[in-house]
């Protein structure tokens, strides 16, 4: 009877040992945490041509995705997808900052900044052609 409940002691410790520790390993966040933010958003453009006049385009419904080091923007427009890619530069408990990780050709500078309590965004896009800004809110 002895090597019976010794048998069925260790088969329990042997289920029971790793549920343990998956349960604690979920339980501390191990694993890396994401937000994803549906967001409205208007976007305009100052062309070239140096006549300070703003071009309207029409409203973008992008989603952004936010790990722990990158953020993902995606959106439709002109039955295209357009999905960018930025890593964190700097966050803080107000904000974050990403920087697009690959520019498309042409392009000088590729910004997201965000605020964490109003989920009010912009996205500054700059290359030869012009500048583009993009804001908007987030739920």
């Amino acid at each position: 009877m002895n090597k019976k409940l010794k048998k069925g002691f260790i088969q329990v410790i042997i289920v029971l040992v790793p549920t343990i520790i998956l349960s604690i390993v979920c339980a501390s966040n191990a694993f890396a945490s994401s937000e994803t933010l549906s967001c409205e958003s208007k976007r305009l453009s100052l062309s070239d041509d140096n006549n300070l006049e703003y071009i309207f385009h029409s409203n973008v419904y992008p989603t952004i995705i936010k790990d722990d080091k990158k953020i993902t923007y995606v959106y439709r427009s002109s039955d295209r997808k357009w999905e960018y890619y930025f890593q964190i530069v700097k966050e803080t408990n107000e904000y974050f900052i990403g920087e697009e990780i690959s520019v498309p050709e042409n392009t000088l500078k590729s910004l997201i900044f965000f605020h964490k309590g109003s989920k009010f965004y912009e996205r500054i896009f700059v290359n030869t052609f012009g500048v583009t800004l993009t804001n908007g809110n987030c739920r």
